[in-house]
């Protein structure tokens, strides 16, 4: 297990990224026996953090791949933004929090190669072990319509789907609201967006959560999830999170300039779940199936259930697996492409 000795070291690595970190620099800034850096630096490969280093070496440097503060050059607004790379944390969402509360000027990014504590949509847990995916949090400050604010989980969505399509070739698909699927239908990543307001009601800050697993791992895949790599192929982290950065500050920048309309096309074009029969859970009766046929202009789900009726949804919803081969299929309502 990982000492916070080991989570301090891989920090100075990362900061140091992309040059490498000598043994007796670390142990003088550190305070430590040069014999000690070494054992900590060989935790933390046994432990699956992106380290490249044999033993005896003299210096540590982090993986090709792995991210690395350099992922927001070149983004309009970031020059200057605050960047914190961490071995290990609770939430990123709670530091980032933090970080605002104390005054740190935005834009933040906040990317952990591994959380004890991460959560999801509508609170469920997400593990994320070291070395595995791209899991950050940022801190944004964009000057949007009111009109925008429900699209903005739609949009940003949109926005990790043509990231990943743009750099790997591969599309995913998106199922309401924002959650990333491969063509099996399993979920690799996704999005979470906290909307902060002042206390006149104004739009103060965004903070957006962002959870990618780029690899598998046995955790997910007991959960029925996958790795974005299971169908893009061998993929850099650090060059797709930089996409990512890019695609979020271009959607954003389209929100703060477009009609909500535009929103909600993007998200129709990439998206698995208008026709899919899904079951509805999270509303005030018990959970139900029916046939997703819309979004409407607020970013709810429209249902049709089987007595025809046309419903909005606001919780939670599960793709409904397909009827086996030879099952009798029913008359579907019309769905809007």
């Amino acid at each position: 297990m990982s000492s916070n000795l080991d989570y301090d070291l891989f920090s100075r690595v990362a900061r140091e990224a992309p040059d490498a970190l000598s043994v007796d620099r670390a142990a003088s800034e550190m305070g430590r026996d040069p014999d000690l850096i070494c054992s900590s630096i060989e935790s933390l490969v046994a432990a699956g953090f992106p380290l490249e280093y044999t033993r005896g070496a003299s210096s540590v440097r982090l993986l090709v791949d792995a991210p690395r503060a350099g992922c927001v050059h070149g983004i309009p607004g970031w020059g200057e933004a605050t960047t914190i790379f961490l071995a290990n944390c609770g939430s990123t969402q709670e530091i980032v929090r933090a970080k605002i509360a104390g005054g740190t000027r935005l834009p933040i990014l906040v990317l952990s190669e591994s959380q004890t504590s991460g959560r999801g949509t509508h609170g469920r847990a997400w593990f994320t072990p070291p070395g595995a995916g791209l899991y950050f949090s940022l801190g944004l400050r964009p000057k949007l319509d009111y009109r925008y604010l429900h699209l903005l989980p739609l949009l940003l969505g949109v926005a990790l789907a043509e990231a990943i399509s743009a750099e790997t070739g591969f599309e995913p698909t998106l199922k309401w609201k924002n959650d990333l699927l491969g063509p099996d239908t399993r979920k690799f990543g996704g999005v979470l967006v906290e909307p902060k307001y002042s206390p006149e009601g104004v739009l103060d800050h965004l903070i957006v959560g962002v959870g990618i697993n780029v690899r598998s791992f046995s955790a997910a895949k007991e959960l029925g999830a996958s790795g974005l790599e299971e169908y893009s192929g061998p993929t850099s982290r650090h060059q797709l999170l930089n996409a990512i950065l890019r695609a979020v500050d271009r959607h954003v920048t389209l929100a703060e300039a477009s009609d909500p309309g535009a929103v909600l096309e993007r998200w129709r074009r990439a998206n698995s779940t208008i026709g899919r029969a899904v079951q509805v859970l999270g509303q005030e009766e018990s959970p139900f199936e029916a046939v997703a046929v819309d979004i409407a202009d607020d970013g709810a789900l429209i249902v049709e259930t089987s007595a025809g009726e046309h419903r909005r949804v606001y919780g939670r919803v599960l793709l409904v697996p397909p009827k086996p081969s030879g099952a009798v299929d029913v008359p579907m309502p019309h769905v809007r492409k």
